[in-house]
């Protein structure tokens, strides 16, 4: 009797082990499979995203071919320099360059957003900005600011929805024939040197397109008269908003003027080389959290 219950105890743990072992093959048969499905779903999705990034790609040349032409540049300026450094493949930040009935205009945009939905905003910038200059013949700072606000409100439909978007941005207009300078902006300053001092100009506090509470927007306008040596400088927020140093802090819009300050004197190519090198300074280690543009501009 103790013989044939030690036998049936020793059967029974086979079975346990047979059915364990089979149970094993199976999950790992299960496992197989699943393998092969992450693996097809890995390839799927690295396919789509090199779509993706090849679309993007693409799309970031469609935006750089409506950036203006260097020799254009050179035939306006003796000097100047653009630092442009778009956080993604597409920005959201750009700049514009027209000349109208002997005026040149200059802008600085940032757009909501960057990457992808920047881009699509940008690109209605471009568009509603050549139109109002261009096609509508509307030269003067604030009246150009004016009709962009309402042409990005309309396209947008922003009054019959909950749509936000919108654009900050300086924007200048010279004249060389009168040796004046205007200047418009909707949440974004300039900075103007001359005679070895450099001032930070305000802008209006309030945005190209995005809700508006007041009856009607209207941005104001400065006039600078430039018969003397002046350098002017239109940016974005991304320069001074970026996070770095030893403390991870943003670089901020004092210590980027002082920054200005230090080197307006100086020829505007090792400018522009003088901000590159001290943003990868004080980037090193992190990573950029929005687009980046300053343009400087010896307008007379």
């Amino acid at each position: 009797t103790i013989i044939q219950q030690k036998s049936d105890e020793i059967a029974e743990a086979y079975q346990k082990m047979f059915d364990l072992n089979t149970q094993l093959t199976n999950t790992v048969s299960d496992l197989q499979v699943a393998r092969k499905q992450v693996e097809k779903q890995r390839d799927e999705l690295s396919k789509q995203k090199e779509n993706t990034d090849s679309s993007i790609r693409y799309a970031r040349r469609i935006q750089d071919a409506m950036l203006p032409y260097a020799n254009k540049l050179n035939s306006w300026f003796s000097e100047y320099f653009i630092f442009y450094r778009p956080r993604d493949i597409v920005s959201g930040d750009f700049y514009w360059f027209t000349e109208r009935n002997g005026k040149i205009i200059v802008t600085a945009v940032d757009c909501t957003g960057h990457g992808v939905p920047g881009a699509f905003m940008s690109m209605i910038g471009f568009s509603k900005l050549s139109q109002v200059v261009n096609e509508n013949n509307i030269t003067e700072s604030d009246e150009i600011l004016n009709y962009l606000h309402e042409g990005i409100r309309h396209s947008l439909k922003q009054e019959e929805t909950e749509n936000r978007d919108g654009m900050d941005m300086a924007l200048c207009v010279i004249d060389r024939e009168k040796q004046t300078m205007s200047f418009s902006g909707a949440k974004n300053p300039i900075f103007i040197y001359q005679n070895n001092a450099i001032e930070l100009v305000k802008s209006d506090k309030m945005p190209i397109g995005g809700l508006q509470r007041e009856e009607k927007r209207i941005f104001s306008k400065h006039t600078f008269d430039i018969s003397a040596p002046t350098n002017v400088y239109l940016f974005t927020d991304g320069y001074q908003d970026q996070f770095g140093g030893e403390q991870g802090k943003k670089f901020m819009t004092t210590n980027f003027f002082q920054l200005i300050q230090g080197i307006a004197h100086k020829p505007m190519q090792e400018q522009a080389q003088i901000l590159q090198e001290t943003m990868d300074n004080w980037i090193k280690g992190y990573e950029q959290t929005d687009d980046i543009l300053v343009i400087g501009l010896k307008v007379s």
